[in-house]
């Protein structure tokens, strides 16, 4: 188990500035479908507060944030903890690198049982 996630932090590590500079510069399905549905699902979303869960280089939180939620993020990925952590916009905001939430949350969502209680009672 702990090759793998060697193996896994190695490719997460490669794979974080090629994810940040596509993901800067706009693909077609994050400019078109997916950030535009995400963001008329939340609505307004002034003063509360907002966990962005896989929050990647912090690219949704500075969007929420601009319009008035209080954010924080967590990410597994430590390079783009260190990205995030040069962004002057995201400077204020909490986030937390918590590789076990993703390894819980995932067998809890395979398994589908229980797994509504669980977010609900960690977020």
């Amino acid at each position: 188990m702990k090759n793998d996630e060697n193996e896994i932090n190695k490719i997460y590590k490669k794979m974080a500035h090629t994810y940040y500079e596509s993901r800067k510069s706009g693909t077609i399905h994050n400019t078109y479908i997916a950030n535009p549905a995400i963001r008329k699902l939340v609505g307004n979303i002034k003063g509360l507060k907002l966990l962005d869960i896989g929050c990647g280089f912090g690219e949704d939180l500075k969007y929420f944030q601009k319009r008035g939620a209080i954010v924080s993020g967590i990410e597994l990925n430590l390079e783009l903890i260190s990205i995030m952590k040069n962004d002057p916009e995201l400077k204020c905001v909490p986030f937390f690198v918590c590789p076990l939430f993703f390894k819980v949350l995932f067998i809890l969502l395979r398994s589908r049982r229980n797994s509504m209680f669980v977010l609900q009672t960690w977020c």
